[in-house]
């Protein structure tokens, strides 16, 4: 799947700017991007993670018009630092360092046995 820099922004904003809902496939997903991240030296007493990651700019259809696509993205492509961290039992993800997810890290999901579709709130 690719992104373009305008879905990231939004997407991030968004999770940045209400509370989500995530069901148990979803927190499998991000529980599997937190372990992927443990190849990345940690820093301080949280597990600090980070690594950039590059994004191509995209073409004019990922954007509102012509203008949007030079003025906002003027480069070709848009550099995002993806963290990972942990504290006690929260596991938290940040775009940018914006807070943009954060899960419990629990061996035994609250709503195991119950269908895949039960939602947990995430931040």
């Amino acid at each position: 799947m690719k992104f373009s820099p305008p879905q990231i922004d939004q997407v991030g904003n968004q999770l940045e700017s209400i509370s989500n809902w995530i069901d148990h496939p979803i927190y499998k997903k991000l529980k599997a991007v937190f372990q992927a991240m443990s190849c990345v030296s940690p820093e301080g007493d949280d597990k600090v993670r980070s690594l950039w990651i590059e994004v191509p700019r995209g073409n004019i259809e990922d954007f509102g018009d012509y203008e949007e696509f030079r003025e906002e993205y003027p480069e070709d492509s848009k550099w995002y630092q993806f963290t990972t961290a942990q504290y006690q039992t929260k596991r938290f993800f940040y775009i940018d360092s914006k807070l943009v997810l954060s899960i419990e890290n629990t061996e035994e999901p609250a709503w195991k046995g119950i269908s895949h579709t039960t939602n947990v709130k995430v931040k």
